[in-house]
């Protein structure tokens, strides 16, 4: 008889165990495929802030900076130029306007005999 009971709880014991072993193993995977998504995250990441770092205005990265991940510093870049964008883009076309070349009146003039000179360059060519 205290055999018996004895074979039911090893029995009991190793099912048991043979569980634990398997969400173990279940548990060590998850967490495997997790950490590899998570350092390919990490590298993306890394070089889209180095990619934003060599290409934006270092005004502008001044205040980007200061967050963690590429999102943040890409949300603060197009904030920035969202609030200056057509503001900046009026005065720059202003001031290119306003540009006179040596020998013309005026930017319009320029850019008529610089199509005018090109076209026959083109058309000789």
């Amino acid at each position: 008889m205290v055999q018996a009971s004895n074979q039911a709880f090893y029995n009991a014991y190793r099912a048991a165990l043979q569980k634990v072993q398997q969400r173990n193993l279940d548990a060590r995977k998850d967490y495997n495929e997790r950490l590899e998504m998570t350092e390919k995250w990490d590298s993306k990441d890394s070089k889209l802030k180095l990619i934003m770092i060599n290409t934006v205005p270092s005004a502008i990265l001044e205040i980007a900076q200061s967050h963690t991940y590429s999102k943040g510093m890409y949300d603060t870049v197009c904030a920035q130029f969202r609030d200056q964008g057509l503001t900046e883009a009026c005065l720059i076309w202003g001031d290119f306007f306003r540009l006179r070349y040596s020998d013309c009146s005026s930017t319009t003039a320029f850019c008529e005999k610089f199509h005018l000179t090109l076209a026959i360059t083109m058309a000789t060519a």
